[in-house]
C-alpha cells in the first residue's frame, strides 16, 4: 500500500469512528458519488449500532455544500427521508459556511433545519450539459425538466416557497440567495444559530 493510500485508510477510519461516536456526518464540499456513497455508508452504520444497541439517538448532519450531482443527491436526499419518515429518526442538518444547489435540498430532507447567521444558502434550476444531436438534447431535456419538478416538489414540502417563485427565478435564470430573514419567513431553516 502507497503512502498517500495508507494516510487516506487512516483518515477514513478516524472519519468513521468519529462519526460513531459523535453522531455527527460531515458532509463537506461537492456532491459526488464519493461524498454521497461516504453519507449514506455513515449512516447505515449508524442505524447498525442503534439496531445492535436498541437506542435510537439523533444524528446531525453538518453540511457545507456548494452543490453538485443532482442525481448523486437524490440518493442522499432519498436515504434522509427515509430515515426520517420510515425509521422516525431526528435528523438534525446544520448549513455551515454554505448549503447550495443540492447542498440546500439536502438540508431540506433533514427533520430539523439550521444554519449559522453567516451561512449562504442558495437554490436554483439544475444546469445540463448536453450535447449531440438534437434528439439527443430534447431527451436530456426531458430528464432535466423532470429533475427540476422533483426538485421542486421537495422544496415546496418543506417550505412556504411557491411553484410561482421558483419558476420566476428559473425563467430570470438567476441563482436564489436568501437572507436570514427569508429563510425565517419561507420556513427553509427552523433556526439560524
Amino acid at each position: 500500500m502507497s503512502e498517500t493510500a495508507y494516510q487516506d485508510h487512516i483518515l477514513n477510519e478516524m472519519k468513521l469512528k468519529s462519526a460513531l461516536n459523535s453522531r455527527k456526518i460531515i458532509f463537506e464540499g461537492e456532491v459526488c458519488s464519493s461524498n454521497v456513497l461516504q453519507a449514506v455508508y455513515l449512516l447505515d452504520k449508524l442505524v447498525a449500532l442503534d439496531k445492535r444497541t436498541g437506542t435510537k439517538e439523533d444524528i446531525t448532519i453538518l453540511i457545507h455544500s456548494f452543490g453538485g450531482s443532482i442525481l448523486e443527491g437524490n440518493y442522499l436526499i432519498s436515504k434522509l427521508i427515509e430515515l426520517r419518515e420510515k425509521l422516525n429518526y431526528n435528523i438534525i442538518g446544520i448549513v455551515g459556511g454554505y448549503g447550495m444547489s443540492m447542498g440546500f435540498q439536502t438540508l431540506q430532507a433533514c427533520s430539523i433545519r439550521k444554519c449559522y447567521s453567516t451561512s449562504r444558502l442558495l437554490f436554483h434550476q439544475p444546469s445540463s450539459y448536453s450535447y449531440g444531436d438534437l434528439e439527443s438534447m430534447e431527451r436530456d431535456n426531458e430528464e432535466v425538466n423532470y429533475l427540476w419538478e422533483m426538485s421542486k416538489s421537495l422544496v415546496k414540502a418543506r417550505t412556504l416557497l411557491t411553484d410561482k417563485m421558483m419558476e420566476t427565478w428559473k425563467k430570470e435564470r438567476r441563482d436564489k440567495y436568501f437572507s436570514n430573514e427569508e429563510l425565517i419567513k419561507y420556513n427553509i431553516v427552523d433556526e439560524i444559530i
